[in-house]
């Protein structure tokens, strides 16, 4: 009976360490968020989206979590969700959402030294971070922003954007941020009207909240971004029983893209140069 106490005990003893020792994804993408630039609470809500696990009724975000080709599998170490992701990666199989913040190994792997890198929850979050600021300043808004962290695709967008938006009200009424004018919204507003403390406009990804002088302005802004493409496509030219709009659009440069599109960009150039030809 003593030994079966004792054996108790070094579990109870070695359980409570390990699961302190967990890194909280959360927590990381608050703050390296906060560090960024970013508006409170936008990293920590993607973070439960992404790789959220329900334990004991309360679901958070889970450091050795991947996804393999749409299923979820959470690991109970870093060492047991390192070794999957090897022993998949090795054969090929890159379909795979990485860690915290979901990163796809498919598109990008290259952005880091090691598997080990990409699976560490700080190094994970700060370029989840990196690239969701590389999105707002592509799209010009949060949401949209949080939209294609997901996905280019509008109605898959959307509804994840929903997704995010019960999560980051979730976190805003439980206080995950303690401090509350850290928060920087308007109120009686959610996600979609980040605001800033000195500046009576806010931002808007869905055009919610805005002032009639606002939507004004903001009209005038589309009008004139509608007429500058349409300006860009240059005169119709006549082609038998087809019409050519010649267009004169900057491509692309190595610099721009990432992921399998600059690992391939050879072949990009070469596709480029065969679709020139007369």
């Amino acid at each position: 009976m003593k030994k079966i106490f004792l054996i108790i005990a070094i579990m109870l003893g070695t359980a409570i360490p390990a699961q302190a020792s967990l890194p909280d994804c959360e927590t990381i993408a608050a703050q390296v968020g906060q560090q960024a630039g970013l508006p409170p609470l936008i990293m920590p809500a993607i973070a439960r989206i992404e790789s959220g696990r329900k334990i004991d009724g309360e679901r958070r975000a889970w450091p050795w979590a991947l996804n393999h080709a749409g299923k979820s599998l959470y690991f109970e170490t870093q060492a047991s969700a390192l070794s999957y992701l090897k022993k998949a990666t090795v054969n090929g199989r890159t379909n795979i959402d990485v860690g915290c913040m979901q990163i796809n190994h498919y598109w990008h792997n290259e952005e880091f030294q090691s598997l080990d890198l990409m699976m560490d929850p700080k190094t994970n979050v700060t370029y989840a971070v990196k690239f969701l600021k590389e999105l707002y300043a592509k799209h010009g808004s949060w949401a949209e922003a949080v939209k294609h962290y997901h996905s280019p695709d509008e109605e898959r967008g959307m509804r994840y954007l929903t997704g995010f938006d019960v999560a980051f009200n979730t976190m805003k009424s439980t206080g995950l941020i303690s401090n509350t004018s850290l928060l920087r919204t308007p109120h009686a507003t959610n996600f979609f009207s980040f605001g800033t403390s000195d500046k009576q406009s806010v931002e808007m990804g869905l055009g919610l909240m805005m002032s009639s002088t606002e939507k004004a302005a903001n009209a005038d802004a589309n009008n004139a971004a509608y007429l500058h493409l349409i300006a860009s496509l240059g005169p119709e030219v006549n082609n038998g029983e087809i019409r050519i709009f010649p267009v004169f659009n900057e491509l692309a440069e190595p610099s721009q893209v990432r992921g399998v599109l600059h690992a391939k960009w050879s072949q990009v150039q070469a596709m480029r140069k065969a679709l020139s030809r007369d």
